[in-house]
C-alpha cells in the first residue's frame, strides 16, 4: 500500500511540476 501511495503522491507531483512548466 505505501508503495501505492508513494507512486500516486509521485504522479501528482509530477502533474503539478508540468502544470507550472506549462503556465
Amino acid at each position: 500500500l505505501l508503495c501505492r501511495l508513494r507512486e500516486q503522491i509521485l504522479r501528482e507531483l509530477g502533474f503539478r511540476d508540468i502544470f507550472r512548466k506549462v503556465k
